[in-house]
């Protein structure tokens, strides 16, 4: 992968983090220099994984759904610059519940750290299941609907660019895919992916031969 040193030194989000995606790659981003905000409900997992990097994951366990805890990221980073942000709580919600509070989510969330995301020129990377990758109807719905809505969230935050990944949905992907997938992940939060447009969505499942 090109310019690995890019991420050196950059302030990257991982939200839902407990995700075997969202471990694999905040253990690569901080292995690779950047500062990693790991966000989780789940306390145990996110102590798990800042062990493995204790200087550059910083656990924050909360849910981000609450508006007080929004307020506080809010207020916490302010114009501080965040270089990226890896969202995965679409991937994470029940099969066919919880679709628009997911998207709420990450609206309120992107919204809170906007600022931030601007001055840094930081990239919001949102992991995604296929519209077609389950054979109940309710879900395929769902999951259309959450590709619907990226190119609406990107008009509605012109300065910050925002993509949509879909990505494998099965909850144990093996070594290889995690590091197939975060390769593709990464490269799309890298300056060398600027050309990639606001609000686009990007395959990711051809990127492992088992997805």
């Amino acid at each position: 992968m090109l310019g690995l040193s890019a991420f050196k030194g950059k302030t990257i989000f991982c939200l839902s983090a407990s995700h075997p995606i969202g471990q694999q790659l905040s253990v690569r981003l901080a292995h690779l220099g950047a500062t990693v905000v790991a966000l989780d409900s789940n306390n145990d997992v996110l102590m798990l994984l800042a062990s493995k990097n204790a200087a550059r994951i910083e656990p924050l366990a909360m849910n981000w759904s609450l508006a007080s805890n929004i307020e506080i990221l809010r207020n916490a980073w302010g114009t501080e610059p965040i270089h990226g942000v890896f969202d995965f709580s679409w991937l994470v919600r029940k099969p066919t519940q919880y679709a628009l509070p997911a998207i709420q989510k990450t609206e309120n969330l992107i919204g809170a750290l906007s600022a931030g995301l601007t001055v840094g020129q930081g990239t919001v990377v949102l992991g995604m299941p296929s519209d077609k990758s389950d054979d109940d109807v309710g879900v395929r719905a769902i999951n259309a609907g959450f590709h619907h809505i990226v190119p609406q969230i990107a008009n509605a935050l012109p300065k910050i660019r925002l993509m949509g990944c879909i990505c494998p949905n099965h909850a144990d992907p093996n070594e290889t895919e995690l590091t197939q997938i975060t390769d593709a992940l990464m490269m799309l939060c890298h300056p060398i992916a600027r050309s990639f447009a606001s609000g686009q969505i990007i395959n990711l499942l051809g990127a492992t031969k088992n997805s």
